[in-house]
């Protein structure tokens, strides 16, 4: 029997804090690397003689609940109760325009005034619960400066966040709910990095080109108190009228506060293509695979204090839209780990502003994981300390599954869209408890001490969203409610059995 079974902990997250060459568009904007979806959140722009200045706002709140559900063996059941949630962001863009052509200049300010929660967290002891992790103050998103020659070689300095492909790895927070996705989301924070980056492309509507950059790892999902991580970018990238999609590498170096590191080289690709289907029909077909391998001594056990990184993880969408309905359908992977007393760390965790429904990931699975950092340190195990428990919780990312969330959306009145579908969620493999498979002698068991299947459940999932402009700004109110029906994967004594789990929440934003 294994002594230990050692908490994951960068296979757990190690992917979403590898941040890449972020989008920054401004008027004949430099060359860059290309974004995903990326949203330019500052339409006001003034002309400051042949210069342009570029202001924007953003203020976002949200009203959350959800059921009372248990959490561990015991029937512990976490209370979420309901929380607020606010974001305040405003930013300054300037640019050269064509005061310095064919040179360009430009300088970038952003700042989260306030992000995060204004109500108190549970009450339940754990690690990462939903509703748990606070707020942050005055916290820069972005400070730095691009120069480019005619648009074709630029250098970028300062303090960026990060968005790459469908937002799977690397994920700046920025990337909002748009008309035609059918995405439940709300983001928050983002990853941020102080780089200095190379890019390089040709020049006119067909650009394919290259990026180099170094990276000091300021803020991300995975980067914990008392952590420091640099990382070097490389990324290759063709962006077309139709066509988007690149190649995207790093490698990553990371050590925490006892000393003990990781080394890991991450390879992602994207693709992301669009076409008219007759006369009233877009479809478009995308798709990020993203793998990690390396090796760590966090989160070693006695048995295994280095560990081999092997993680996988993608998502292919497909859309289908007409004027006024469309649909859309995700599926994803995301590797996971079932013996936790092995020498491999393979559980992928994508980034938390990469969401799927409103129950399943961002409140069961992050509510089990996050007690399990308070259930593995029973008496039990007394003389076996767990080293780094504090990484296993997922904070409500995507981990360990094969879902399948077809969604739909149509437009009943001008402004108002309505989207919802099911969630199908499996796991890749069984989910496994640090403390139940412990005392089980190594035999899986879950957070409720059942052996667990792959199956995690169906979750029904509706939301609707109301656009106007609002005084020359956008204002977006939004309600999305989903209901979840725990699979045997999930099970134990007293959970499962026709039970279900609902959460709603509404929301608001301003965006000037």
């Amino acid at each position: 029997m294994k002594r230990y079974p050692r908490v994951a902990l960068a296979r757990l997250g190690l992917l979403s804090c590898l941040t890449m060459l972020s989008t920054t568009a401004a008027a004949a904007p430099p060359a860059n690397v290309i974004a995903g979806d990326a949203e330019d959140e500052r339409p006001l722009v003034t002309g400051l003689g042949p210069t342009m200045l570029r202001v924007s706002g953003l203020l976002a709140g949200r009203l959350e609940a959800s059921d009372a559900f248990a959490v561990d063996a015991d029937g512990v059941e976490l209370d979420a109760g309901t929380h607020a949630n606010l974001l305040a962001r405003v930013g300054l863009a300037w640019s050269s325009y064509e005061a310095l052509a064919p040179w360009y200049l430009g300088a970038d300010l952003e700042l989260d005034a306030f992000s995060g929660l204004v109500t108190d967290g549970p009450e339940l002891a754990g690690d990462g619960l939903p509703n748990s992790g606070g707020h942050d103050a005055a916290v820069i998103r972005n400070a730095n400066v691009t120069l480019s020659y005619e648009g074709v070689v630029a250098l970028k300095a300062g303090v960026m966040t990060s968005h790459w492909g469908l937002g799977l790895v690397a994920n700046d927070g920025a990337h909002r709910w748009r008309p035609g996705s059918a995405t439940f989301i709300d983001p928050r924070g983002g990853d941020r990095v102080l780089r200095g980056q190379l890019v390089v492309q040709t020049p006119g509507e067909l650009k394919i080109g290259a990026a180099l950059g170094f990276d000091e790892v300021l803020d991300d999902d995975v980067l914990l108190s008392g952590d420091a991580a640099r990382q070097v970018v490389l990324a290759t990238f063709v962006d077309a009228p139709g066509i988007r999609g690149g190649f995207y590498g790093v490698a990553r170096f990371q050590e925490s506060a006892s000393g003990a590191d990781l080394t890991a080289i991450v390879f992602d690709f994207f693709a992301d293509v669009e076409a008219e289907v007759g006369d009233a029909l877009t479809l478009k077909v995308g798709g990020e695979l993203a793998a990690v391998f390396g090796s760590t001594t966090l989160a070693g056990s006695p048995d295994f204090p280095e560990h081999d990184l092997l993680q996988v993880g993608g998502v292919a969408r497909i859309s289908l839209a007409a004027q006024n309905a469309g649909g859309v359908l995700d599926v994803v992977y995301a590797s996971g780990d079932q013996d936790l007393g092995d020498g491999e760390q393979n559980a992928f965790k994508a980034d938390p502003n990469f969401t799927l429904g409103v129950v399943l990931f961002p409140y069961v699975v992050a509510a089990q994981t996050g007690r399990a950092t308070y259930t593995a340190q029973a008496p039990e195990l007394t003389g076996y300390p767990p080293d780094d428990l504090e990484r296993f919780p997922t904070r409500g990312s995507v981990s360990n599954t094969v879902a399948f969330f077809p969604r739909f959306w149509f437009r009943p009145l001008a402004g108002l869209e309505i989207y919802g579908g099911p969630l199908i969620a499996l796991a890749a493999v069984p989910p496994t408890d640090p403390l139940n498979t412990k005392l089980a002698g190594g035999d899986p068991r879950n957070a409720r001490n059942a052996a667990p299947s792959s199956y995690l459940g169906t979750e029904l999932d509706l939301g609707a969203r109301y656009r106007m402009i609002a005084w020359g700004s956008e204002l977006t109110l939004g309600l999305e409610g989903g209901v979840l029906f725990p699979g045997a994967g999930l099970e134990g004594a007293g959970f499962g059995s026709g039970s279900s789990i609902g959460a709603v929440r509404a929301m608001l934003s301003w965006t000037l």
